[in-house]
């Protein structure tokens, strides 16, 4: 009779394991430290996958007395967990996300977490637990929590629009220093992900590069201080579907410790698709080039002007090499955080390309269709492979429609298919005026416009009496010169 009872407690308990969101029951996992001390590069960081089947249990043992406080650390790819250091999930013990970690104190050598499941996906979630080792003199991450839900929060928290990325963290602490007047240096860092790669072994390659101080110093990129935005907060530019990583060092007094690095897709990588494959893109490259090729079309038809029409490409080529300079060289400058002064400096840039090409206005003029249809094509080609050039000009559209975007950090990706579509660029431009300029030998500048043609053929009782001063002009090869004017009544002759 006994054994049958204890039979049904079994399966009643199994039963309640199964059904309940929050039961910790079901698995345990048993970490044993007794190798890591702090103060040492190669064992200060414990690092090892698990696939998550069920709620865990997570037990750490044999804690070093050496060690002042660690970190603990679960990275998921998709789906979120739960995270936590209390059994009834009281408030500030605990944090859900897919880059979390809380703050411990070593306790009688050992310590225990519990790791919950919120959405299960599939049979089981890998996941890589982190657990970075420090000394009591070490600074404390997230140490000064004024908003986040735990008392310490060694982690960020990050979100985003189609335009920017928001990481948040919060200040770092240390024994004897007032969290009133943080006097701890605290430096941003973030590392690119390949383009539109989002296999779940990129992920967890690329966060493992950011977990550490020396990790972060050789892979990841400082991201500059900035004079508009709170020390703890930084707006990014989103450059959709190219993961990024975001790192934390903290130091003091020759002490390091990290933060919890978090990874942003700029969209829901659960949607990759619908949500990932930067529709934006093909907006601004379809919007571009309509709104340029009408505008040219217009003025050519209704007044066949040459010198329209080569201000026109002249101030779209310097609107594209602006474009291009703040995307380079005159990224994140503090200096033009501000508005007027951005503005001024991409319109001088705008008016020195057109006074370095009206001397020779024919070539310019070539140069100019040549580099923006060749841009054009490498915007076109990104769209179906990968690659961040039309961000040169979505990032100057952000800065007109966005609000808060002349604060974001641009810093943009580098990958290869970006340097194989920079050298596609110059070999399209090389091209393109090579051609144009073997057609055009011996050839007028610029055909004679149609609608004055028609004119001077068909006059009509509202054609002008004078017009033969704005009539093209034929041009015929000659012996002394690559052309001269052939005199005909049809043309205005010189």
């Amino acid at each position: 009779m006994d054994r049958l009872r204890i039979i049904k407690f079994i399966i009643a308990l199994s039963h309640l394991c199964i059904l309940s969101q929050f039961v910790y029951c079901e698995d345990k996992l048993y970490l044993d430290v007794s190798s890591y001390h702090p103060n040492q590069n190669e064992y200060n960081v414990f690092k090892r996958y698990f696939d998550i089947k069920n709620n865990t249990i997570i037990y750490i043992n044999n804690i070093q007395n050496d060690v002042g406080f660690f970190i603990i650390q679960i990275h998921t790819y998709i789906e979120n967990v739960t995270l936590s250091n209390d059994y009834n999930l009281n408030y500030g013990s605990y944090v859900t996300g897919t880059n979390i970690g809380l703050y411990s104190q070593s306790k009688n050598n050992s310590a225990v977490f519990y790791l919950f499941i919120n959405n299960k996906i599939g049979d089981s979630l890998q996941s890589l637990i982190v657990l970075n080792i420090y000394d009591a003199t070490d600074p404390k991450p997230g140490g000064c929590n004024l908003s986040f839900g735990t008392t310490v929060a060694p982690y960020q928290s990050i979100q985003y629009t189609d335009s920017m990325i928001k990481v948040n963290s919060q200040p770092p602490s240390y024994n004897g220093i007032s969290c009133v007047n943080n006097s701890i240096q605290t430096n941003m860092f973030h590392m690119f992900l390949n383009d539109y790669d989002n296999s779940m072994e990129s992920y967890f390659n690329g966060l493992e590069k950011m977990l550490t101080v020396d990790g972060i110093l050789k892979y990841g990129r400082k991201v500059p201080d900035t004079l508009s935005t709170g020390k703890f907060s930084r707006l990014y530019s989103s450059y959709i579907g190219t993961g990024e990583i975001f790192a934390i060092i903290t130091n003091y007094n020759n002490r390091s410790s990290v933060y919890v690095p978090a990874v942003s897709y700029g969209c829901d990588i659960s949607k990759w698709k619908e949500s990932c494959l930067g529709p934006e893109k093909t907006i601004t490259s379809f919007t571009v080039g309509f709104i340029y090729g009408i505008i040219w079309l217009l003025i050519w038809k209704r007044y066949g002007l040459p010198f329209l029409t080569i201000n026109l490409a002249l101030i779209m080529s310097g609107f594209l090499t602006a474009s291009l300079f703040f995307y380079t060289i005159l990224t994140d400058m503090n200096l033009f955080m501000t508005t007027f002064n951005y503005w001024m400096v991409f319109l001088l840039i705008i008016i020195l390309c057109i006074i370095v090409s009206i001397p020779n206005a024919t070539y310019a003029h070539i140069a100019s269709l040549s580099y923006l249809s060749s841009y054009s094509c490498v915007m076109a080609l990104s769209y179906y492979v990968g690659g961040n050039l039309p961000y040169i000009l979505i990032n100057t559209y952000r800065r007109v429609a966005v609000l808060d975007f002349n604060l974001a950090v641009i810093d943009p990706p580098m990958d290869t298919i970006d340097i194989l579509h920079v050298l596609l660029w110059i070999g399209l431009l090389l091209f393109g005026m090579f051609i144009q300029i073997r057609h055009q030998r011996g050839k007028p500048p610029f055909p004679p416009n149609r609608r004055f043609l028609d004119i001077i053929e068909n006059p009509r009782e509202t054609t002008p009496l004078i017009h033969d001063i704005f009539a093209p002009r034929q041009y015929t090869m000659m012996a002394n010169g690559p052309y001269n004017v052939v005199k005909t009544s049809r043309f205005y002759r010189m």
